[in-house]
């Protein structure tokens, strides 16, 4: 790797890096129009700390770590699976314990210009987690045991153009919807009592504009970055390679 592509991602990476504190991050898509090649594998991982609003007019921060496989049916068409851990808020507002959580999806380029300097792509994906949260409080004389379930899907359109060499620029929209299922069971010291609660929220803002950068560090190695405006501003952090 020559001295300017190390420059040039630890660029990237610092940036984003400064960028976390002051937003959040949303599921990341990477670039959907690269074509790897049919019948190849390739691995990925990405972080996720994301920011939405809920139609009960709270904000919910979430976060993940996931690993993904992806694998080329043809040379403009892939799919893939991810799995990994999930964190997110509980009803209360409250910070959940880690769980697991797996999606699937499908990208591919479905057109392209200027001898494939230009390309058009889509992605869509879904994903769900279930974690928990438990609480005892001596004050309040309580045990708190929830459960959480995150089912979140998205769509997304994309146009991507080589800016220079190891460098790809990607602007586009994207659908999206998130459903949070919290079922809260609170024990009652003093009475010997239980009450449950579910309650039952989704994602305020379903339309979202992206931008991202794909840097190529080697030829099937890329690390890529994004920016989102969902309900609130949101950026995600990943890199893949194919083999």
């Amino acid at each position: 790797m020559t001295r300017s592509k190390i420059f040039f991602s630890a660029v990237v990476l610092s940036l984003v890096a400064v960028m976390s504190p002051f937003t959040c991050m949303a599921s990341g898509i990477a670039d959907p129009t690269l074509r790897p090649g049919s019948n190849s594998l390739g691995l990925g991982a990405e972080f996720n700390f994301m920011q939405r609003t809920l139609d009960n007019e709270e904000t919910v921060i979430s976060a993940s770590i996931l690993g993904s496989l992806n694998y080329s049916i043809l040379n403009r068409l892939g799919i893939f699976i991810k799995a990994g851990l999930f964190q997110t808020d509980t009803h209360d507002g409250y910070d959940s314990d880690w769980g697991l959580g797996v999606g699937m999806g499908f990208r591919g380029c479905i057109a392209e210009f200027q001898q494939g300097n230009i390309r058009i792509g889509l992605d869509g994906q879904a994903f769900r987690s279930q974690t928990d949260y438990s609480d005892q409080s001596v004050s309040r004389g309580t045990s708190t045991q929830e459960d959480i379930t995150w089912t979140e899907y998205q769509a997304s359109a994309i146009v991507s153009w080589q800016a220079y060499r190891p460098v790809i620029l990607y602007t586009g929209i994207q659908f999206s919807g998130v459903d949070v299922e919290y079922e809260v069971s609170i024990y009652h010291w003093s009475s010997q009592t239980r009450t449950e609660e579910i309650y039952d929220v989704r994602e305020d803002q379903n339309f979202s504009l992206l931008w991202g950068i794909t840097y190529e560090i080697a030829e099937k190695v890329h690390l890529y970055g994004e920016l989102k405006a969902l309900s609130e501003l949101s950026a995600s952090l990943g890199f893949n390679f194919t083999f």
